[in-house]
């Protein structure tokens, strides 16, 4: 019955681990403003896992992170600039959606190697 629980547990957790999660291990190859004169901005990736059935959003409009969805104007220009780092070095990408599963509401970012 332990056996049970744990796996139980386990499966709960894995799908709140990637409720959200749009992309993973994506290269960044365009950062750019959007249309609508605000801090908003878009990227664009190649490759990558998608976790979404929105992934043919990114060959089009990108992946847009509005200021609206972010937890603060801080907390936006710092995925900015994970953003560009990540343009500039060629490190890999996970972007979320905490909100739903769209493009164009990204409202986080993370690098790695």
């Amino acid at each position: 019955m332990k056996n049970y629980l744990i796996i139980i547990i386990s499966i709960i957790l894995s799908f709140n681990s990637t409720a959200g999660e749009l992309v993973r291990d994506a290269e960044v190859i365009e950062v750019s403003n959007t249309n609508n004169n605000g801090p908003d901005f878009s990227i664009r990736i190649n490759g990558g896992v998608w976790t979404t059935t929105s992934s043919t959003c990114s060959l089009t409009t990108g992946i847009i992170f509005p200021e609206s969805k972010s937890q603060s104007s801080d907390s936006h220009k710092q995925a900015f600039s994970i953003a560009l780092t990540a343009l500039t070095t060629g490190k890999k990408v996970r972007i979320h959606n905490f909100e739903d599963d769209t493009c164009t509401g990204a409202n986080f970012i993370s690098i790695s190697k």
